[in-house]
């Protein structure tokens, strides 16, 4: 995630100086927040992030603690951007393991970096409508980072 500018920056009504700030961070990982007050001839927003940086250096305008370090966690797991792919989805051998993965995203559609999202997995044959279910002859197994 590189984040330039906050999506929203609002003065709270009679608060004498304070702000209320928004991003949305898309990325999971662990990232620097900086933070800086610039007198507005100092202010831009059509430089790039270096420029920025350079000039909270210049005049000393970041925060006190600024970079702050920000934890971005993954979402919830979200069926409407999690995937399956592989042979096994599509065809089989009697008797043969058959093998497909699942990419399990998050609402973002960031991969998840964290195993044991509840997955079920149904095999149903259509002429004798027999079921099976994880339980059964079904395994599941957490490829850790996808390898």
């Amino acid at each position: 995630m590189i984040l330039e500018t906050a999506s929203s920056i609002v003065p709270v009504a009679n608060s004498q100086g304070q702000y209320t700030i928004q991003y949305t961070p898309t990325d999971n990982g662990i990232f620097l927040l900086r933070v800086s007050l610039l007198l507005p001839e100092q202010a831009h927003d059509n430089y790039g992030l270096s420029e920025v940086i350079e000039t909270m250096k210049t005049v000393k305008s970041e925060l006190y603690q600024s970079p702050y370090v920000v934890t971005v966690s993954d979402g919830s797991v979200s069926s409407l951007t999690s995937h399956a792919y592989g042979v096994g989805l599509s065809h089989t051998t009697a008797g043969v393991d058959a093998y497909f993965t699942v990419q399990a995203r998050d609402q973002a559609g960031n991969n998840r970096t964290s195993g044991g999202d509840a997955l079920t997995v149904n095999v149903i044959h259509e002429a004798s409508l027999v079921q099976l279910s994880t339980s059964e002859s079904i395994s599941i197994q957490y490829l850790i980072n996808g390898k």
